[in-house]
C-alpha cells in the first residue's frame, strides 16, 4: 500500500485531534478552538486529497474512452454496412414480392 502526502497529513491531524480530545475531556487542556482547528484541518486534508483521487479517476477514464474511440468508429462504419445491406435485402424482397404477385 502507498502513502501518499496528504494520506500521512490527514492521519497527523487526526492523531493531533484525538490528542487534544482526551487532553480536552481529562482537564488542564487547551480551548475548545484547538479541537475544532484540528478536526477542521483533518476534514479539509481528507477532501483535498478525495478531490486528487477524483481527478485521477477522470483522466484515467478520460484516456479509457480515447483508447477505445477507434475501435468505436471501426464499429459505427460497420453497422453502417449492415445498414446498407438490410436495405439491399429489402429492396430484393420487394422484387421478389412483386415477381409472385404476377
Amino acid at each position: 500500500m502507498k502513502f501518499r502526502f496528504l494520506d500521512i497529513l490527514a492521519w497527523i491531524f487526526l492523531i493531533i485531534t484525538v490528542v487534544l480530545l482526551f487532553w480536552y475531556m481529562f482537564g488542564n487542556s487547551p480551548a475548545g478552538v484547538a479541537i475544532y482547528s484540528g478536526i477542521a484541518g483533518f476534514v479539509l486534508v481528507k477532501m483535498w486529497n478525495f478531490n486528487e483521487r477524483l481527478i485521477g479517476v477522470e483522466m484515467g477514464s478520460k484516456n479509457g474512452f480515447s483508447l477505445i474511440r477507434k475501435d468505436m468508429d471501426l464499429l459505427k462504419g460497420d453497422t453502417g454496412l449492415l445498414k446498407n445491406d438490410m436495405i439491399s435485402i429489402k429492396d430484393d424482397l420487394s422484387f421478389i414480392r412483386g415477381g409472385l404477385k404476377k
